[in-house]
Order: C-alpha cells, then sequence, then structure tokens
C-alpha cells in the first residue's frame, strides 16, 4: 500500500494484490506495515530475507522461461496491432500519471487484440470513493495490479493467467487472478470465464472465475475495512501519525 493525492487534495490509498495476499495471511503484520505507512512510531522488519530473495529470483526466471516460450510461438507484438506478444514497461514511478500511462498502454494493447500482453498494467484510482467523515474526509481507496499474462482465446475474451514457482494452486495466488478478471471487466474488454496458473512444474492449473470472485470480493472488502480502520485512528492531539500503532 502506498499514499498518493487526488487533485481535489484528498488522500489516495493504492492497494495492490499482493497487499490482499499479505493481509489475508497475517493481518498483524500487515497493518504494522500500513502504520510505518501512515508515519506512526512503528518499527516493521526489512524486507531482507534471503530465501524471499531467492524465491522471488527463481519466480522471476520461471516467468522469463514462460514469456520466452510465448515469443518463440507467437512473435513479437506491437500496442494497437493484432497478434504477437506486446509487454507493458513498467511504470517511470508510482505517480497518478505514470501509472495512468501504463495502464493506457495497456488498453491499446488488449483492445489491439494481442494474442498475449505480458505484466499489464491496471490502475483503478478510485476503487472506493472516499465519504465525507468527522474530523475530514476518508481517503479514496486505489488498486495497481501488474498481471503476468493476459491471453487472447478464441472467443475474443482475455484470460488471464499467473506463473507461480509453486507445485500447486494456492487461494492467495487464485485472488489475484479474480482481481484481474475484474480489472478487465471495468475496462470494458471481455473476459475468459477461466483463469490459470502456470506452476513451477510447467503444469497449468486452471480454475472458474465464478468459484474464485465470491472469496475475492468477501477479503478485499476486508481489506478495505482494515486500512480504514487504521487511516481513521489518530492519537491523543487529534493527529494521525501520533495514533497508537496496532498490537
Amino acid at each position: 500500500m502506498f499514499i498518493q493525492q487526488t487533485p481535489e487534495g484528498v488522500e489516495r490509498l493504492v492497494t495492490s494484490a499482493s497487499d490482499l495476499t499479505a493481509a489475508s495471511a497475517c493481518e498483524f503484520a500487515f497493518l504494522r506495515r500500513v502504520d510505518a505507512r501512515l508515519g506512526r512510531d512503528v518499527v516493521v522488519p526489512a524486507d531482507d530475507d534471503p530465501m524471499l530473495a531467492r524465491a522471488g529470483a527463481l519466480g522471476d526466471e520461471h516467468e522469463r522461461r514462460v514469456l520466452a516460450q510465448l515469443r518463440e510461438q507467437l512473435g513479437e507484438g506491437s500496442p494497437g496491432e493484432p497478434g504477437g506478444v506486446v509487454e507493458i514497461p513498467r511504470p517511470l514511478s508510482m505517480d497518478p500519471e505514470a501509472l495512468t500511462d501504463v495502464a493506457e498502454q495497456t488498453v491499446v494493447a488488449l483492445q489491439g487484440k494481442a494474442n498475449v500482453v505480458f505484466q499489464a498494467t491496471f490502475f483503478d484510482p478510485a476503487q472506493r470513493e472516499g465519504n465525507a467523515a468527522d474530523g475530514g474526509p476518508e481517503p479514496v481507496i486505489g488498486f495497481i495490479g501488474f498481471a503476468d499474462f493476459l491471453e487472447l482465446q478464441p472467443d475474443g475474451s482475455y484470460e488471464g493467467q499467473d506463473s507461480k514457482l509453486a507445485r500447486r494452486a494456492r487461494v492467495t495466488a487464485l485472488m489475484q487472478l479474480a482481481a484481474y478478471a475484474e480489472q478487465l471487466e471495468r475496462l470494458g474488454i471481455p473476459v475468459s470465464p477461466e483463469a490459470t496458473l502456470i506452476l513451477g512444474d510447467g503444469a497449468r492449473s486452471v480454475h472458474k472465475i465464478a468459484d474464485i470472485a465470491p472469496v475475492f470480493r468477501s477479503r478485499r472488502a476486508r481489506l478495505h475495512e482494515l486500512l480504514l480502520e487504521r487511516y481513521a485512528a489518530v492519537g491523543p492531539d487529534g493527529h494521525r501519525e501520533t495514533a497508537p500503532a496496532v498490537t
């Protein structure tokens, strides 16, 4: 989660599929990091676990192998042109303008019917609108997501596919696919009723979005609830930064 300012001066809490995973795994650890983001006096462990770093590197290698296979099969594509594999560049920053730019490039590639869009970027600046509240408005809650692969299906829809080093499907990975399916629908892009995890051993685990979506929506609602509760907390002086950290 990170914070942006809207043009109206309201704060925007930008969440990701990774936040959904983190909050589902351990709400306490997630909220400690949220408190740190909100400027509270809390120390969180550094993200320097060598095992996690190694797992991340192996996951990136797996993703690149899948990408290389797709490029060999389908060739390189150009945004806005049909066919091929189109890679969306990473945003230059996490500013709204930079995120909007790459999100728009994603839409161009999808509307142009690329066979595969790699690292498709979704930016929903107002997934949940803020409401007026005592002491000031609630923050807007946005969403940022980077889908590994979106593959064009014979019926013209796009199927979300994520490469995962694991050898079996996990609920948290499936919720990410549900999040991306929702974003495709928001953009008016036809969505496949299925999504696929490309596992570490090369196996493909196919799942119906209709089975995943209810769990995803429930966990997303809980994520938003947690964020709004922590954002609203204030210290004795009425300032958010002096609120006691979650314990």
